[in-house]
């Protein structure tokens, strides 16, 4: 296959879709490409440039990874930042303010980190930090209008009025004064000079300039459109205390989660749920809901019934993409929740290019399995990191009879989990396209309950470690390693929230945790203490580190006949311990479905960075669909040292 020229890659990466942009980084980083190394650093940069614009930040991060050259950094340090790593962000932006002659810009990035942060904590510290970098950011550059209008918006939101809408008017003297070059090669010149009427209360002005800025930024760029939609909305909340007075200029969909119901049976004797009549009045429901909510980024499922009919109606709307989450392998999900007139159906919608679909277990459920009710959880913390990416609302839809359900993991089950998240959910309640009396009728039949499994499943966090270094320890240090570094781990495990079990067996920990955060954060300590500790000191390979993997999901409670203690089982059990070896030392390494119940559970103690997809050890899983392995994360503490500020930044968040 023949590498394009340069002018080419430039225009297949202009060109790319989310989906095609993955690709054309594996070719760029193939052996087979020909470019001059300046030549594949500037497509590097424009790729990852536009992932970062169409909100596709885990593959920015791929693409700027253990990259030299300065503009790739700078990109690297924005991603981290708007991935919620804003230490990883702060401290690569330290190391090129030292080696940069463009302190400006240096400058703008950490005070958007600063400001990222005070609206994680709103603690006026972390304002003020802002506004010091973006007027020093000015004060190095007179003459550019984006330090100008943010340090304007910043004081605005700081109480300082005055002074914001003085700085406001620099910016748009500065920015119309732009307009008259090259405006083209600036997408934020309109945008610029919208905030600026913003701030200086002039309403009308500002609304007419946003709904030019979309064209500008390109409608597509939903993190650029929804970075500005933020901006407005600060400031809007500050000036008029109504945040969302501006929303109709920006255009933006919605990321929309979803669940509904199967279609009835042949047979089934219960209250009618989806009867086949109502395939029509439902599928016009959905349509309408989409369409109300601009919505073109769903989550859910795709059982016969109603989650076929969503993503059917979802494929209808511009610019769509969806993925789908299936409780169980391809071909079980397909005998158990397709029935077979919706098969030709669902098999369209799996091919389609727009389409990404994800197991939330790798082996067949049981009848009445927890993994239903685990894959209602992923899916909506899947749906809600994705949201949060994108800087976009999340909102939840179901096609629900709002009746109690058959068994775990159901629809009933899925608002329940919505509301307790916080997801605003829209019900499409399909008795109401029912005749009255055959709702009456029906509903007095008893509803038979799915059979549970003899021993019941929990969802439990699930981690596995290994010593680095381990295989050099002669027998004469092993009293010592027991005795140093397992006793580190039982100090350390006292300090912590309990886990249900624990295990070791020579270098190797093994312990289940009731909570994804529980596990998370003993994780994250366990890795600092023993990169911390000098192990020559205690006659130890100075090198000894963990490899620690987590991952969570169903396992079985039961008390081992042989040992007669608590234990916990399960094919969950043995995916995280194929996880463990793929762990680099020293990195604590999470699996997609760790992420998602972090990103519902645990955002304010740590987050989970996209670090690739990889393959089980021995092939654990793998299909010919999951050749290429499954995403896999890297946690790191969400502040920096793993303190939670409370009311003041420490010594060391304040420092840059």
């Amino acid at each position: 296959m023949a590498d394009y020229s340069p002018e080419e890659w430039a225009r297949q990466i202009e060109a790319a879709t989310y989906r095609e942009l993955p690709k054309l980084l594996a070719r760029l980083e193939s052996r087979r490409s020909k470019l001059a190394e300046t030549e594949r650093e500037i497509a590097r940069l424009k790729l990852a440039n536009k992932a970062l614009s169409l909100g596709e930040v885990e593959l920015c991060l791929l693409a700027t990874e253990k990259q030299a050259a300065a503009g790739l950094r700078k990109l690297r340090a924005r991603a981290l930042a708007q991935a919620g790593l804003i230490d990883e962000s702060q401290k690569l932006l330290n190391q090129l303010r030292k080696e940069s002659t463009k302190i400006d810009e240096i400058h703008s990035l950490i005070g958007r980190t600063w400001k990222d942060t005070w609206l994680a904590t709103r603690d006026p510290c972390f304002l003020k930090q802002s506004i010091a970098s973006y007027e020093a950011a000015l004060e190095e550059s007179p003459n550019d209008y984006y330090p100008a209008i943010n340090a304007a918006t910043m004081n605005i939101l700081a109480g300082e009025i005055e002074r914001g809408r003085g700085l406001a008017r620099h910016a748009e003297q500065l920015a119309r004064k732009a307009l008259t070059g090259h405006p083209e090669n600036d997408k934020w010149i309109v945008p610029t000079c919208a905030e600026a009427e913003l701030c200086l209360g002039n309403l009308d002005a500002a609304r007419l300039l946003y709904q030019q800025a979309i064209t500008a930024i390109g409608k597509r760029r939903w993190r650029d459109v929804s970075s500005t939609r933020k901006q407005a909305r600060l400031l809007c909340e500050a000036l008029h205390g109504d945040r969302g007075q501006l929303d109709s200029c920006f255009d933006l969909p919605e990321v929309l989660v979803f669940a509904g119901h199967m279609p009835d049976a042949p047979g089934y004797m219960g209250p009618p749920r989806f009867p086949a009549e109502v395939e029509p009045m439902i599928a016009a429901a959905i349509e309408k809901e989409l369409r109300q909510k601009h919505a073109a980024i769903g989550f859910s499922s795709a059982a016969g019934g109603s989650d076929i009919l969503f993503l059917e109606m979802l494929s209808k709307s511009e610019d769509w993409l969806a993925c789908i989450l299936l409780a169980e392998p391809e071909a079980d999900f397909r005998e158990n929740s397709v029935p077979e007139n919706w098969r030709r159906r669902y098999q369209k919608i799996l091919r389609a290019p727009n389409i990404e679909t994800f197991s939330a277990s790798y082996h067949r459920c049981l009848p009445g399995s927890a993994v239903y009710q685990f894959a209602n959880e992923m899916l909506i913390g899947m749906a809600k990191n994705r949201a949060r990416q994108l800087d976009l609302d999340l909102r939840a839809l179901a096609v629900w009879d709002e009746m109690p359900g058959r068994g775990s993991g159901g629809t009933s089950d899925f608002v329940v989990t919505c509301e307790r998240y916080k997801v605003p959910t829209t019900v499409i309640n399909p008795q109401r396209f029912l005749k009255s009396s055959v709702q009456l009728e029906t509903r007095r039949t008893p509803i038979e309950q799915e059979a549970k499994p003899e021993i019941e499943q929990r969802v439990c966090a699930i981690l596995f470690a290994d010593v680095k270094g381990f295989s050099k320890v002669g027998e004469e240090a092993i009293p010592a390693f027991v005795e140093k570094f397992m006793g580190m781990v039982s100090r350390i495990l006292s300090e912590s929230a309990p886990p249900l079990v624990v295990d070791t067996w020579g270098d190797a920990l093994y312990m289940i945790f009731p909570t994804v955060a529980a596990a998370g954060l003993l994780a994250l300590r366990l890795r600092d203490a023993v990169v911390a500790e000098d192990w020559k000191i205690h006659h130890l390979p100075e090198d000894l580190s963990l490899r620690i993997a987590l991952h969570c999901g169903p396992v079985f409670q039961v008390v081992d006949p042989v040992t007669r203690e608590l234990s916990y089982t399960g094919r969950h059990v043995t995916q995280a311990a194929r996880l463990e070896p793929v762990a680099t030392a020293g990195e604590v390494l999470a699996s997609d479905a760790f992420a998602a119940l972090a990103g519902l559970q645990a955002r304010h103690l740590f987050h989970c960075e996209y670090v690739g997809r990889k393959a089980f050890a021995k092939n654990y899983g793998k299909t010919k669909k999951r050749s290429e392995g499954i995403p896999l994360y890297r946690l790191v503490y969400a502040w920096r040292d793993g303190q939670i500020p409370e009311s003041k930044p420490s010594a060391a968040l304040a420092k840059t």
